[in-house]
């Protein structure tokens, strides 16, 4: 339950465009942090022939170890796959400004990815799986990719533009419906890392009372 509940966190059972390798190490050892940290809890509270320490370090080794290396293979397979043209997310682009060419020019290097360019939207039905618009919100154009991505059961998506030497992660945060972005993000803003900052504390004060 704890390894379930671990990876569920960390990411580890599930792929998004883009994942990398060192993506996965990152998620493994977030998951294996997680894990050690709730059964820390739990090992404290038993008594020492309750539990063998040799035992679990085989579990954590091996486990994470064989996870580690699973996760690499399907990642790298998943991406070779992409890369022929297989499972590839279409998507249109409506408008366009540095950010929306940027993203075409990615898309179309590197389609391991898994996004796959379709052309521009020009007002009339397309077939694609998601819609990106680079108009400015309230604009004709804008109004009108909206309104083809509603009837076509579209994905929509708004690009905003973030300039031609744009490179990097932004993170969005909402006032009141103006977005705001930021180039980090408070990692205890995150409830999970607040969460698991929580367990370390409470380990650590039952570690030093027990000592």
């Amino acid at each position: 339950m704890s390894w379930y509940a671990a990876g569920r966190w960390s990411g580890i059972f599930s792929y998004t465009s883009g994942l990398e390798q060192r993506n996965v190490t990152a998620n493994v050892l977030r998951a294996a942090l997680a894990q050690f940290a709730m059964l820390a809890i739990i090992v404290v509270g038993l008594k020492g022939y309750y539990y063998s320490r040799v035992f679990l370090a085989s579990y954590f080794s091996l486990l994470y170890g064989i996870a580690w290396l699973y996760r690499l293979f399907l990642v790298q397979y998943l991406r070779n796959q992409m890369a022929r043209g297989k499972w590839q997310r279409t998507y249109v682009l409506a408008g366009t400004h540095a950010t929306a060419e940027a993203l075409r020019t990615l898309t179309e290097l590197r389609p391991e990815l898994g996004w796959s360019y379709q052309g521009t939207f020009e007002g009339k039905m397309t077939a694609a799986d998601e819609l990106i618009c680079a108009h400015a919100p309230g604009t004709s154009g804008y109004e009108a990719a909206t309104g083809h991505a509603l009837s076509a059961g579209m994905r929509f998506r708004f690009l905003p533009d973030m300039g031609p030497k744009y490179a990097g992660q932004m993170f969005l945060e909402n006032l009141e419906g103006i977005p705001l972005f930021s180039h980090r993000r408070e990692p205890l803003s995150n409830w999970s890392n607040a969460f698991l900052k929580r367990i370390f504390d409470v380990f650590t004060s039952l570690l030093l009372l027990v000592t």
